[in-house]
């Protein structure tokens, strides 16, 4: 961080920064609670260069259920001549008459800022040339730990007194410095929001393919590790080749606790998801090179668990883990029979496949996905490879449960439910009932095939599995999306074999 006397920021009002965030911030995809909540900024950390016209931070805000990580950009909306200021964005209010208050992530300054911590490196870009980089010191600590809380350690001044600093640890995996000519924050975000920045021509990008950088932003925060980090940064270092390259991440220290906030890879330019692969064609039939291309698939995804049982502690699963999950199965299938009541016919088919599991053997539970499916691995075409993204698991489950040791195969279900959803999309889309199933079924088997061998002792297992995802997801769209339940009940008809021909 690089600060000036003349900063932006000697003092502001705590109370008057909350009432504008906390309107902008109750409204955002990524907000979880309700828009009448409460918070408070508890801890904050300025960010990248500070001037007297423009400067950055982030900010630690409380909500009555979670703690969000909010980054927020500050510009004068006058220069000193007294000019309007060019602004690329909207304020999501304004301070002290002439001081605008900018989302950090849709925020030039604030983008760079951001990447910068990351790297270790200072970006500052202009409108003529690229960003330049100056390096931080190689320790990677941007801010002293708040045992007193004065501005020089990254807290900020407000008319109450110093909000107290947090500190941003970054592990650097990969830096090539290569010169960045634009950043954009993407549209879709959902719990987390991410920002592309792009390299300056794609012969100086590290990697063919490599047209620059991804950051996440992680947005709610938990202590301990992200497993989107903590798995895709094993995977990059044991060379596998089921993640793209990581480029570093950061940690936020604060209270004795502490989390990842940020998270920076290689963004693959023409890289597409094979959910829209799969069905932006649906009269599509199962041609050798895409029955091949899933098969490759199942290839990788063999090849991350066998990775992740390396990187990571494997172990039995006892019978105390097995009995909680057949709960957890009969808690779902209740749910879902409840749901779709035309299901209650088949309870006791239901009940002989989770019977059937749970009287055959398991396989050692390990680190895995946790939330694996179509949408979470993306296309190559150019490097000819398949990637798997996003490894936080189920987002709405607790963190300890979601870093928990557990069934590969429970990957593999989520894939095999995954091409049924993608069956029926296509149906929708226009493409024939028949037609349809039968892609479906060769795209299974041809996932499977690539998968590798599964021991017939294990099948049971699997099923149930697969099972039980399609009884979540049964609960899921009679709650999001009712006009979409046929998909999962029709999947369900078929894995107890009583789908009407």
């Amino acid at each position: 961080m690089t600060t000036n006397s003349d900063s932006i920021f000697p003092q502001f009002s705590l109370t008057e920064l909350t009432a504008i965030v906390r309107p902008w911030m109750t409204r955002m995809r990524w907000y979880t609670g309700q828009p009448d909540d409460d918070i408070t900024l508890t801890h904050a950390l300025r960010l990248g260069q500070e001037s007297d016209q423009c400067t950055s931070a982030m900010f630690l805000i409380r909500a009555p259920h979670a703690l969000f990580n909010v980054p927020l950009t500050f510009r004068r909306l006058t220069d000193r001549s007294g000019s309007l200021t060019s602004l690329t964005a909207e304020p999501i209010g304004i301070m002290r008459g002439d001081i605008g208050v900018f989302d950090a992530t849709d925020d030039p300054h604030g983008q760079y800022a951001l990447l910068g911590s990351v790297l270790r490196t200072e970006y500052q870009a202009t409108s003529e040339a690229p960003a330049t980089h100056i390096p931080f010191a190689p320790t990677g600590t941007l801010a002293a730990p708040p045992e007193h809380c004065t501005a020089s350690d990254g807290a900020i001044g407000t008319t109450e007194g110093y909000l107290p600093a947090m500190t941003l640890q970054s592990t650097v995996f990969h830096n090539d410095q290569t010169p960045i000519v634009s950043s954009t924050r993407l549209r879709s975000e959902q719990s987390n929001t991410s920002i592309i920045f792009r390299f300056a021509s794609p012969e100086s990008a590290p990697k063919s393919a490599c047209a620059g950088i991804i950051m996440k932003v992680f947005r709610v925060l938990s202590s301990g590790m992200n497993p989107d980090v903590e798995l895709q940064s094993a995977l990059d270092r044991s060379q596998c080749g089921c993640v793209v390259r990581q480029f570093g991440a950061a940690v936020a220290h604060w209270d004795n606790k502490s989390t990842h906030a940020l998270f920076a890879q290689e963004f693959l330019d023409g890289a597409v998801d094979a959910w829209q692969i799969f069905t932006n064609h649906p009269d599509t039939g199962m041609d050798e090179n895409t029955r091949e291309n899933i098969r490759t698939l199942g290839l990788m995804t063999r090849a991350m668990h066998e990775a992740l049982a390396r990187e990571f502690p494997t172990r039995p699963i006892g019978p105390t883990d097995r009995d909680a999950i057949r709960a957890t199965w009969d808690t779902r299938a209740t749910q879902a029979l409840t749901d779709a009541p035309e299901l209650a016919q088949y309870r006791a088919a239901i009940t002989a496949i989770f019977d059937a599991a749970m009287d055959s053997p398991w396989p050692a539970v390990q680190r895995i996905h946790g939330d694996y499916h179509l949408g979470q691995v993306i296309y190559s075409a150019q490097r000819q490879q398949w990637y798997a993204l996003d490894f936080e698991g189920e987002p709405l489950r607790p963190l300890a449960e979601r870093v928990a040791p557990d069934l590969a195969l429970r990957d593999v279900a989520g894939m095999l439910r995954s091409f049924d959803y993608a069956s029926g999309t296509r149906q929708r889309a226009g493409a024939s009932g028949e037609a349809s199933e039968q892609w479906c079924a060769q795209a299974q088997q041809s996932f499977l095939d690539g998968y590798g061998d599964i021991p017939s002792t294990y099948r049971p297992l699997l099923r149930a599995l697969v099972l039980d995802k399609a009884l979540y997801e049964v609960s899921y769209e009679y709650a999001s999306r009712p006009d979409w339940i046929d998909i999962p009940v029709r999947g369900i008809l078929k894995i107890i074999g009583q789908e009407k021909q």
